[in-house]
């Protein structure tokens, strides 16, 4: 794509949430709301560090968003034969100086809200900032993008689970509770469930494009096993928080999360954007929930 289409109105307001993916947020947004109701319920809640972890989160988010959009582009991945939302720099309607743009100015919000955040708590955790600048643009660029290697579940369980809760609990409270490591195992599993999706709905053209998912490696029909796995792994993990009113909310969850599966059981194509959109909201749904959870069972 050579020439950038004339943007109206309406269609850069497209383009630019095309490029954006608010629909994905809640994989960076809940698990950093879930460490700061932690750090609320045994007394450690610090806002302006809770309010930094949550910029650093989202853009991490972004600059992962934006990366992938850049890098699938240059690399040819994306094609007409597209099904899943569709993308401003294929399609013309953002240049590749706006992506680029895009992509460096959230890359400094990262590395300014990061620096902040270390001089307010710990400066070591410069070397964590670093590692996670380096997870959000390694999913899809570098020289071994995970993303094309069938890895870009692990990189979700780590950069979107685990590590948001631990650091975020951690920058307030500078201790790792025992329990807190179900809490972000939980967001983690529930989190690679928004990947799955998109590797399900995208399985033909990332075969065809050569970006070796888990699904394109080992079979399409591993997504709804995957995806069921780790639903149940999203529950199972947050056995520390069991109470009576708690099963109760998890119950309601679980009937939400089967919804969900058996609707990947059965779409196809185009539908199944509603199904990842519905997905992060799943993820928005176990947050809360586990921090019901969390406040019963203390």
């Amino acid at each position: 794509m050579t020439g950038v289409q004339t943007c109206a109105l309406p269609i850069c307001l497209k383009a630019w949430l095309a490029l954006l993916r608010p629909h994905t947020l809640p994989a960076s947004v809940s698990p950093v709301v879930v460490a700061i109701a932690y750090a609320i319920a045994d007394g450690n809640f610090r806002w302006p560090q809770a309010a930094l972890a949550l910029i650093v989160a989202v853009s991490a988010q972004t600059v992962s968003n934006i990366a992938n959009d850049w890098f699938d582009y240059k690399k040819g991945a994306d094609t007409d034969q597209r099904v899943g939302f569709e993308r401003g720099i294929s399609k013309g309607w953002l240049s590749e100086r706006q992506v680029l743009a895009a992509l460096f100015s959230f890359l400094f919000l990262l590395g300014l809200s990061g620096f902040l955040l270390c001089a307010i708590s710990n400066w070591w955790l410069l070397v964590v900032g670093v590692v996670v600048a380096i997870g959000a643009l390694s999913y899809s660029a570098g020289p071994y993008p995970l993303a094309y290697h069938g890895l870009g579940e692990i990189a979700v369980f780590i950069f979107f689970g685990l590590t948001p809760v631990l650091f975020t609990y951690y920058v307030q409270a500078e201790s790792f509770p025992s329990d807190l490591w179900h809490l972000g195992a939980a967001m983690g599993f529930a989190g690679v469930n928004i990947l799955i999706v998109n590797n399900y709905r995208d399985y033909e053209e990332d075969r065809k494009s050569g970006k070796r998912t888990i699904l394109v490696k080992k079979g399409r029909d591993l997504g709804p096993k995957l995806y069921l796995a780790c639903g149940m792994l999203s529950m199972m993990v947050l056995y520390p928080f069991f109470s009576a009113g708690g099963l109760l909310l998890l119950l309601l969850y679980l009937a939400f999360f089967m919804t969900n599966y058996r609707r990947l059981l059965r779409e196809e194509g185009t539908a199944l954007n509603a199904l990842l959109v519905r997905t992060a909201k799943a993820l928005s749904l176990l947050a809360f929930v586990a921090i019901a959870m969390l406040f019963l069972a203390r």
